[in-house]
């Protein structure tokens, strides 16, 4: 099962690249600003249509500009929404000041970005994250991973809200590889619809 599931994993990966490639995503993220992937599409862990991305913008935070990168995604033909929150301000726990764009697209998938624009020290700490994740992947966690992503679909076709770190932390930190010790942990952590 593993294997099927990796396989499907790095399918969905290389979808995200050819999206980001064909679209023009990340050449216009790039002209904008430094581009920071982040998430499962970083570390080679997908399992449904989800791209997490940081651009730190030339001069520091600025609604300005970002809606400028925010209008120019919304032009490309596919995109069929960009939705923009402002969390330099008040912002649930847990989230750092920054702008969002919640971006949606249509291909041959119906994808689904999330686009933040950090401050650079905010971003380091996000890649220095991922690095770290990435530094504890083997084989077998990788396997483990991707097949309770694969488990945990919810009928929209994607995994439940707040899980992916969660996961991680259940195959990486805690050691678990059992789907029901997974799903426990993840409980207890207070995700919902697992």
């Amino acid at each position: 099962m593993s294997a099927t599931n990796l396989e499907r994993s790095a399918a969905l990966r290389r979808d995200a690249a050819e999206m980001l490639r064909a679209t023009g995503i990340d050449a216009l993220l790039q002209q904008h600003g430094q581009v920071a992937y982040l998430g499962s599409y970083a570390l080679d862990l997908m399992a449904w249509p989800d791209v997490d991305v940081n651009v730190v913008l030339p001069g520091g935070q600025s609604i300005r500009r970002f809606m400028e990168l925010c209008t120019s995604i919304a032009q490309i033909p596919t995109v069929t929404r960009v939705h923009f929150q402002n969390f330099l301000g008040e912002r649930p726990q847990g989230f750092a000041p920054g702008l969002y764009g919640g971006v949606r697209l249509r291909r041959e998938l119906h994808w689904k970005m999330d686009l933040w624009s950090l401050d650079r020290s905010e971003a380091e700490a996000k890649q220095r994250e991922v690095e770290r994740i990435r530094g504890q992947l083997d084989g077998e966690s990788r396997a483990a991973i991707v097949d309770a992503k694969f488990a945990l679909l919810t009928p929209e076709g994607r995994t439940p809200i707040g899980s992916g770190h969660r996961i991680y932390e259940a195959v990486l930190s805690k050691g678990l590889r059992d789907l029901e010790e997974i799903r426990q942990y993840l409980r207890d952590e207070g995700v919902e619809g697992v």
